[in-house]
């Protein structure tokens, strides 16, 4: 939490007191807490996060739904009650919070690139390695959570710009090709997407990683411009101006 962020305190609550409980389904969060067992085990494990949980906090709570038979509504709410405990999230100084949405757009894209699908998303690169203090390079901000491995030792990674020139073209990272640069930006920025290929079929992508530049918001850089009104700012009047301004 930054200093500009309100405090927080945890209220141990009953799943009585959790409105809908009762006849909610949580069968469906097993796949999911399966695929966060994989990650945390056999790819990375989640960083940190301001409630102090860490991914090792977890491996026992999926672990143990790795191993339970679920087969109704009912036996997935036995399972959270005999495994978890709710807690309410309250400001401490009395206020309303604010609680924000994730959501997956949907993008026409074509699996081979044509004269109308031209901007890639790429999958990760081999030579993209993710830096800690055992192997950060004298010079490079530890802002700084990714790097290029080289011959020569870790470098940073070329930039969004070097990488939109073609850095990363020839390699056969390509995942698919969308129609317009701008909405591969802000799935780059919302971190997943569902795309939509030309015959219905539709597949998912996810952040793997970035090349570790210092985020530069397109929006703030508008407003600092003159080119669009602090108050009117949104993803819409960007993708505007965007769409104005090729």
């Amino acid at each position: 939490m930054s200093e500009d962020t309100p405090g927080f305190a945890l209220q141990a609550i009953s799943f009585d007191d959790l409105q809908g409980w009762k006849d909610d389904d949580p069968s469906s969060l097993f796949e999911a807490m399966e695929a966060c067992r994989r990650q945390v085990i056999d790819i990375k494990p989640y960083r940190t996060g301001s409630l102090g949980l860490t991914a090792q906090d977890l491996l026992p709570l999926l672990e143990a739904a790795r191993s339970e038979n679920i087969s109704s509504a009912a036996d997935a709410r036995t399972f959270f009650q005999s495994h978890c405990r709710p807690f309410r999230i309250r400001r401490i100084d009395g206020n309303p919070g604010f609680v924000t949405a994730f959501y997956e757009p949907e993008i026409m894209v074509s699996a081979v690139p044509d004269d109308e699908y031209r901007f890639p998303f790429y999958r990760r690169p081999e030579d993209l390695i993710d830096l800690d203090e055992g192997n950060r390079p004298v010079g490079l901000p530890d802002s700084y959570a990714f790097g290029r491995l080289t011959s020569d030792g870790i470098e940073a990674y070329p930039d969004r710009r070097a990488i939109d020139e073609g850095f990363l073209a020839g390699r056969g990272l390509e995942i698919a090709w969308a129609m317009s640069k701008v909405d591969v930006f802000f799935v780059h920025v919302q971190g997943a997407a569902r795309l939509r290929y030309p015959h219905g079929r539709v597949g998912r992508i996810t952040y793997a990683a970035k090349a570790g530049h210092p985020f530069s918001a397109i929006g703030k850089l508008l407003i600092e411009r003159g080119e669009i009104e602090r108050s009117e700012i949104s993803m819409q009047t960007i993708r505007r101006w965007l769409g104005d301004h090729p």
